[in-house]
């Protein structure tokens, strides 16, 4: 009896100690990223591609502004042209003078430090509301290309009537 508890005592401490032992639970942080934002509307200039980079989870709430990556260089492609983008802010790149266009393909290229990065895409076509129907099929129509729901209107059966 005393032989078989010992044998258990012993069967649970090794357990317990070889579970215990060279176990990191922290996983290590993944490798750093850098991370290109941008939004190219038709008509308006290209000054807001942003440059950040991945941060260890434990400085998240650390802040965002530490996360930007200031002193990349910058280059954009489109049609024929190749223009050097200049930091506007901090870790925000683009040129005013630059306007982004309708069915144009832009690409960008970022080097920073070991970094490379390439991304591509094409400005689609500006987005414009004629009329808003309901499922109820009611219809109203804006002005301009200003979508305005006022608050006499917040019920779409009391849309103003279709006019012509």
């Amino acid at each position: 009896m005393n032989r078989c508890v010992f044998r258990l005592f012993m069967l649970t401490a090794s357990t317990a100690v070889f579970a215990g032992c060279g176990i990191d639970p922290v996983s290590p942080n993944p490798p750093e990223q850098l991370i290109i934002q941008a939004l190219l509307q038709p008509g308006h200039p290209i000054d807001n591609i942003r440059l950040t980079r991945t941060m260890p989870p434990e400085s998240y709430y650390a802040g965002i502004p530490q996360s930007t990556v200031s002193g990349a260089t910058v280059v954009l492609y489109h049609e024929s042209r190749i223009d050097t983008l200049s930091e506007l802010t901090v870790g925000i790149y683009g040129d005013d003078t630059l306007i982004a266009r309708s069915s144009i393909t832009y690409r960008v290229e970022v080097t920073f430090e070991d970094f490379i990065l390439r991304a591509e895409t094409t400005v689609p076509e500006k987005l414009e509301y004629t009329a808003v129907t309901t499922v109820s099929g009611s219809r109203y129509i804006p002005s301009a290309d200003t979508l305005v729901f006022p608050r006499e209107y917040a019920d779409p059966d009391q849309f103003p009537p279709q006019g012509n």
